[in-house]
């Protein structure tokens, strides 16, 4: 499956088309900006974006890193699901699936988690169909 490239929120381009990305490239877009917009930011998708922005610059209490875990967690399982309704709406229909099997998710291998004082950053490792492993950040840069 294709989709347009963003790179620091706006769209890439290719010459004088738009740039596509594809395979385990796509999915760790969509779900990078997944985790950095605000949940319910999107006016023709309520459901899309997180609540890790909400935590900026909020007084750390112990119970933070699980919240952020479990958020991460929400969106990881939603997106699987969006991929799972696009194969049987495919098959439905009698057409072969969109979702090719490195860009199938199927487990969540690792969360780490590093909070800043005016950041919060999430390295969640992930394993696909195929057994790919690869794994998608909130912001450029290293998460130890």
């Amino acid at each position: 499956m294709r989709t347009l490239a963003v790179r620091n929120g706006d769209l890439v381009l290719a010459g004088s088309k738009f740039g596509m990305v594809e395979g385990i490239a796509r999915v760790q877009q969509q779900l990078g900006l997944a985790m950095r917009e605000a949940f319910g930011s999107d006016r023709f998708h309520r459901q899309w974006g997180s609540t890790l922005p909400n935590w900026i610059g909020q007084v750390l209490t112990p119970n933070v890193p699980f919240e952020i875990r479990a958020e991460v967690t929400r969106i990881v399982r939603d997106f699987i699901i969006q991929q799972n309704e696009k194969i049987k709406e495919r098959a439905a229909l009698g057409y072969t699936a969109v979702v090719a099997a490195e860009e199938m998710i199927m487990e969540i291998r690792d969360i780490k988690i590093e909070t800043r004082y005016d950041s919060i950053l999430v390295k969640v490792t992930l394993r696909t169909a195929s057994g790919q492993e690869f794994s998608v950040l909130t912001t450029p840069g290293s998460v130890t």
